[in-house]
């Protein structure tokens, strides 16, 4: 990461950049008639601009750009202090900040990369809120007695899709005026953590609400969720994490209702390198993926 600093009207703006650049291939590819084994890069970059205000409020900028992953693209005016956090943009809302889910170790397990690849994500929210590009206002307060809430507003819900040659595209879903609350708890209880979560999303359309839960045990973590809007979706995954290596197993079903069973790897072999893996299970189809990822 690289940080710089200008004096700009007796405001001191404060620079913070970064990116990184991935190589990706499907050495293993099969069942149900799919294309031969093949790959692709990716690559992001990331802006961050701030400063902090005599009063201790830091606001600024965040973009994010190049990844074909809608998660990891952004671009929000923030401010926050010991008050909470608001956001501005295209930034997540409410639920996707706030509920615990499946973790995504390796190139994203049951919501990874194999969409690249003509495979389906997994649902982990409802109304397809976990990889939006809306622009919507949020705010996110800071934990008291272990208890978060946030809430969000978009006039509009913009959702990506995804080709399967890695293509990107945005278009709304015709749900209008949606907002959010949700909140999260944790709690330790002996060697324990426990976070519990849940959240309603309401559109002028229609409605969902999800439920969260997560567990954490020295190495280990156990999270998943349950999500409604007209369909129910449960999501459930287990991750060890030791030193640089991390390896995780996830259970979920995909837009369509199918069961999807993955699991993935992360070995930090440098603070600029990561070696990554996912092997996928979706119905009779098989999906193995190796991947290099150095940052900057």
């Amino acid at each position: 990461m690289l940080s710089t600093a200008a004096d700009v009207a007796h405001a001191e703006i404060r620079t913070e950049f970064s990116g990184w650049v991935l190589g990706e291939g499907a050495p293993i590819k099969g069942g149900g008639g799919r294309a031969p084994p093949d790959g692709r890069i990716d690559g992001s970059l990331q802006l961050k601009a701030f400063d902090v205000s005599g009063t201790g409020i830091e606001y600024g900028t965040y973009l994010a750009q190049g990844s074909a992953r809608p998660r990891e693209t952004a671009a929000y005016g923030y401010a926050q202090a010991g008050w909470g956090r608001v956001q501005l943009g295209d930034a997540p809302g409410a639920m996707a900040q706030l509920l615990p889910r499946a973790a995504r170790v390796g190139l994203g397990q049951v919501d990874g990369d194999q969409v690249f690849y003509g495979y389906s994500p997994a649902r982990l929210a409802p109304l397809r809120l976990d990889d939006d590009a809306s622009t919507r206002i949020s705010y996110v307060s800071p934990a008291f007695v272990g208890v978060q809430i946030a809430a969000s507003f978009a006039p509009r819900l913009g959702t990506y899709l995804i080709t399967p040659r890695g293509g990107r595209l945005s278009r709304p879903t015709g749900l209008r005026d949606l907002g959010e609350i949700a909140l999260n708890g944790t709690r330790s209880i002996g060697s324990v953590e426990l976070k519990l979560g849940a959240g309603y999303a309401h559109a002028a359309e229609r409605d969902g609400w999800g439920l969260g839960a997560e567990a954490t045990w020295g190495s280990w973590t156990l999270a998943g969720g349950f999500t409604a809007d007209g369909r129910d979706t449960p999501n459930l995954g287990l991750t060890w994490t030791s030193g640089a290596v991390r390896i995780g197993t996830s259970w979920a079903r995909d837009q369509n209702g199918r069961a999807i069973v993955a699991v993935g790897t992360e070995w930090t072999v440098r603070p600029w390198l990561s070696l990554l893996a996912d092997a996928v299970d979706q119905r009779e189809r098989s999906l193995l993926l190796l991947a290099a990822r150095g940052s900057f």
